[in-house]
């Protein structure tokens, strides 16, 4: 079973910081879990790729690898990778839905998306800081 859209924006967070509340299950079901991972690691991705000046990948990356962690799997990271690539794409698409012409935000993110799917290995090396 999965979420199917496990993003940063359908977390809660508790006051205290010591629980974590996934909302907006509309598209659960079953699939595979690499998608949640995915999805997960790109929304941290989209901060850093749609505001670098205000949110460095450096920063970014403790996350990035304590998720990864958590999973526990680490044969997924590279489809992962994929994953969260393809899931930036539909994000570039997404921001075009209602804009009469291409946004930087879309450049952007279609840009970072090509780097991912293309050099995977780049990906985990330089977004997510594992070898």
């Amino acid at each position: 079973m999965i979420q199917g859209d496990w993003k940063l924006d359908n977390c809660l967070v508790s006051p205290g910081r010591d629980r974590l509340r996934v909302v907006d299950w509309e598209f659960a079901g079953w699939g595979d879990p690499v998608w949640d991972l995915a999805t997960l690691l790109q929304s941290y991705w989209n901060f850093w790729v749609l505001r670098p000046s205000r949110y460095r990948i450096e920063e970014i990356q403790p996350a990035l690898r304590a998720t990864l962690i958590g999973y526990a799997r680490p044969d997924i990271t590279e489809r992962s990778i994929r994953f969260a690539g393809a899931r930036m794409l539909q994000t570039a698409f997404e921001h075009l839905d209602k804009a009469e012409r291409m946004t930087a935000e879309a450049i952007r993110l279609m840009q970072a998306s090509l780097n991912i799917l293309t050099r995977p290995e780049w990906a985990a090396g330089q977004l997510l800081g594992i070898a």
